[in-house]
């Protein structure tokens, strides 16, 4: 099953899309989109919902993943932003009926079986498999190998 998993910022989305086999799953692709500079917050995200909807339809996964902000007490106006794109994204997902589960770093780590971010990290960056994804996307990696997974 193709599974892609997305971690969004403030003005952009990282994703991964992993063919998860019982063999073990195997890196498809990656990339990260951003929306152009020097646009308003609304044409942002505008382009970041149309964007999501032509990378699905593009790879055609089966379900999706999606590492949502870590909000806090103190969040800041660049986590709250982080915030407005998750939920763009959750919204172009739903448009083209593709089920997605998110997660935040805790719930995350602990599905991987790690005991936090940072092991989380290093275990899926030391898998021979995704060496090749670049460190900046081991959130989307890791929602796209756990997501729909129990």
């Amino acid at each position: 099953m193709q599974v892609l998993g997305i971690e969004c910022d403030k003005e952009s989305f990282s994703y991964v899309l992993v063919d998860r086999l019982e063999s073990g799953a195997l890196h498809l692709t990656n990339g990260q989109r951003k929306a152009p500079p020097n646009s308003t917050r609304q044409d942002s995200l505008s382009w970041i919902y149309n964007e999501v909807r032509d990378l699905v339809t593009a790879l055609q996964p089966a379900f999706a993943g999606l590492k949502r902000a870590d909000l806090g007490i103190n969040s800041s106006n660049a986590v709250l932003q982080h915030a407005e794109v998750d939920g763009v994204v959750q919204a172009a997902l739903g448009s083209l009926t593709l089920e997605c589960e998110s997660f935040q770093w805790k719930s995350l780590a602990s599905r991987l079986g790690a005991s936090n971010k940072a092991a989380a990290v290093v275990d899926l960056k030391s898998r021979e498999a995704f060496r090749q994804v670049a460190r900046s996307r081991m959130a989307a990696l890791g929602t796209a190998l756990v997501a729909r997974s129990s």
